[in-house]
């Protein structure tokens, strides 16, 4: 089993929290509200601090996830660089927050299921297991 890693739950509780969708930088500055600190690799008690790409790198992760919805945006660059408008927010649905809930109830344990037509099969010549896609 996989596991949520203690940032991305930490930005999945906030927006699970909101009642209203919130860009990166509402969840950024909610994050410095509640002096939460970012944990870095091999650290054990986190120490870090946040910055907006890494706030932003964690939303899009909880998206791919399917953990949060993030509405429609148009993408541009400009001489000040890359932005969008209007800025992306970031919110759960009901299904979502419910299913967020029962993961984070596991400790942030990601339940991988494997369908039968998946399952390993013996090897008829010498025994190991071989994996079967039908």
């Amino acid at each position: 089993m996989r596991t949520l890693n203690k940032n991305r739950s930490v930005i999945g509780k906030i927006i699970f929290d909101s009642e209203n969708p919130m860009t990166v930088t509402q969840i950024q500055k909610t994050l410095y509200e509640k002096e939460i600190k970012r944990q870095e690799r091999g650290e054990e008690i986190p120490s870090g601090e946040w910055n907006y790409h890494e706030v932003q790198y964690d939303c899009s992760n909880l998206l791919g996830l399917k953990f949060a919805t993030m509405t429609r945006t148009k993408e541009y660059f400009d001489e000040h660089g890359f932005g969008a408008k209007p800025p992306p927010y970031y919110f759960m649905t009901p299904e979502q927050k419910l299913r967020f809930a029962e993961i984070l109830a596991r400790g942030g344990k990601l339940e991988i299921q494997a369908s039968i037509e998946e399952a390993p099969v013996k090897c008829p010549k010498c025994g190991c297991p071989v994996w079967v896609n039908k």
